[in-house]
């Protein structure tokens, strides 16, 4: 980080020696809600930490790993994370995210805050991960999207700390964003 920002190079290569058809994306590596602080201040702020990952990923890394741990770690933490009636919901609301459709009010009944943060990143894809609007246009680069969040899901049905149903959940999510991909 320190080299890029005093002298524009990336690793060994210089910005200007990049290929014009490649997408250099500097991303925090390990981004999740466990590593955002907000600050208590009149004026909120995000500090993002554990930087112990930064470096060169591909675009959708962030992005994907902080919506899967909104979905399978936030959204009905707690007790209501090992009920089985709720893989459909968990499901559904992954199957929106790849579809970057909003969560609707139904979706919105638990866990508001998070919602309103998956809402967000849903809404701000473009902003977020500028490689997504790419100069071909956002379809043209949605099955990378689909491609992230299923290897990102797929790391989050690995969790031992997880319960069953949500580790049942986000490989079915893993597979639908498979799927979205192909």
């Amino acid at each position: 980080l320190k080299r890029l920002v005093r002298s524009g190079q990336m690793l060994s290569v210089t910005m200007e020696e990049m290929p014009p058809n490649s997408y250099a994306c500097l991303s925090h590596g390990d981004l999740h809600s466990q590593n955002i602080l907000v600050t208590g201040t009149v004026q909120p702020t995000a500090i993002l930490i554990d930087t112990a990952e930064f470096g060169v990923h591909h675009w959708t890394t962030d992005y994907g790993r902080l919506i899967a741990n909104l979905i399978f770690g936030a959204v009905d933490a707690g007790v209501q994370s090992y009920h089985w009636k709720h893989v459909a919901t968990w499901r559904a609301i992954a199957g929106r995210v790849c579809n970057l459709d909003v969560l609707t009010e139904a979706e919105k009944d638990h866990n508001l805050s998070v919602k309103i943060a998956i809402n967000w990143l849903i809404n701000s894809v473009a902003h977020v991960c500028p490689a997504f609007a790419g100069k071909e246009g956002p379809n043209s680069r949605r099955w990378e999207l689909h491609l992230g969040l299923a290897v990102e899901f797929l790391r989050v049905a690995c969790h031992s700390d997880l319960g069953p149903p949500k580790r049942v959940a986000a490989l079915l999510a893993a597979h639908d964003a498979l799927v979205m991909a192909e």
